[in-house]
C-alpha cells in the first residue's frame, strides 16, 4: 500500500499553489498589460499573493472566484474590500453563510457590469472626460481648495467627474474626504494642496492606494523624500500624479482606436 508522509503532500500542496500562482500572473499580465509592464513581474505576484490570502477570508477558493477577487484588486485598487466607495462588494463578500462562492461572485459581477455602465461609461468615455478635466487643473488650484470648506473641494470633484460622485453621493464622498485629510497628516503633506490631492488619488486608485503596489510612486514620493519639506513633497506628489493621469488617458484614448 502507498504511504504518503505529511511533507511529501506539502510538497504537492506546494506546487499546486505555485502552478496556480505562474497561471495568474500569466492572466494579469493579459488582463492589463500596462500595469504589468510599468510595474514589473515581482510586484504583480505579490499583489496575487495578497489576493489569494484575502480571497480566503471570505471562503473564496475556486479557481473561478479567487481570479475574478484578483481582478477586481486590479479594477479598483488592492483594499477595495475595505473602500467605502463600493461598500456593495464587501457587504456581498460577507454573505458567506447564505450564498455560495459562486453566486455572490454572479452577483459582484452584475454590479460591477453596472459600475462601468454608470461610472466608467461606454467605451471609457466617462472616465476619459474626468482625466482630461484633472489634467488641466494647476497645483495653484489645489492650494487653494482648504478642507475647512470641504464642500469647495466636493463641487471641484463634481464637476471633474459628476457620474461617479452621483453614483457615490455626498455622504461617502465626504466620509473619503474624511479619510484622505487623516491620510495627508499622516504621510506629512498636511497642508491644503496635500489633502485635495491625497482625496483625488484615492478617489480615482481607490482609498488604499498610498500603501497599494500598484501605484509605487505615490508610496515612494510620500515615503522617501524626507529631503523634502511638506510642501516640496506636496508639489512632487502633484507632478507624478498628473504624470500617471496623462498616460492612463493616453492609454484610454489608445484603446478606443484600436476598438
Amino acid at each position: 500500500m502507498l504511504t504518503i508522509r505529511k511533507e511529501q503532500l506539502q510538497f504537492f500542496e506546494d506546487l499546486s499553489f505555485q502552478s496556480f500562482l505562474d497561471e495568474m500572473v500569466d492572466h494579469i499580465k493579459d488582463f492589463t498589460p500596462k500595469l504589468f509592464e510599468t510595474i514589473g513581474k515581482e510586484n504583480i505576484r505579490q499583489i496575487i499573493k495578497l489576493g489569494i490570502t484575502r480571497a480566503k477570508k471570505y471562503d473564496l477558493t475556486y479557481h473561478s472566484t479567487v481570479k475574478f477577487y484578483l481582478e477586481l484588486m486590479f479594477m479598483f485598487g488592492c483594499d477595495f474590500d475595505s473602500d467605502l466607495q463600493y461598500p456593495w462588494i464587501k457587504e456581498i463578500l460577507e454573505e458567506g453563510a447564505d450564498w455560495n462562492q459562486e453566486e455572490r461572485g454572479d452577483e459582484i459581477y452584475e454590479k460591477v457590469m453596472d459600475y462601468y455602465e454608470s461610472v466608467i461609461g461606454p467605451n471609457c468615455e466617462y472616465e476619459i472626460k474626468a482625466l482630461q478635466n484633472v489634467i488641466q487643473i494647476p497645483f495653484t488650484e489645489f492650494k487653494e481648495l482648504s478642507t475647512e470648506r470641504p464642500e469647495k473641494i466636493l463641487n471641484r470633484i463634481e464637476i471633474i467627474y459628476p457620474q461617479k460622485c452621483n453614483y457615490l453621493g455626498e455622504s461617502s464622498l465626504k466620509k473619503l474626504l474624511d479619510q484622505a485629510i487623516f491620510c495627508a497628516s499622516n504621510h506629512r503633506i498636511d497642508n491644503n494642496a496635500g489633502r485635495a490631492i491625497s482625496f483625488a488619488l484615492m478617489f480615482s486608485l481607490g482609498h488604499g492606494c498610498f500603501n497599494d503596489l500598484q501605484f509605487p510612486w505615490i508610496s515612494i514620493t510620500v515615503n522617501k523624500s524626507l529631503h523634502l519639506n511638506p510642501g516640496e513633497k506636496t508639489q512632487k506628489l502633484y507632478s507624478r500624479m498628473m504624470t500617471f493621469y496623462q498616460k492612463t488617458l493616453n492609454s484610454l484614448k489608445a484603446d478606443q482606436i484600436d476598438a
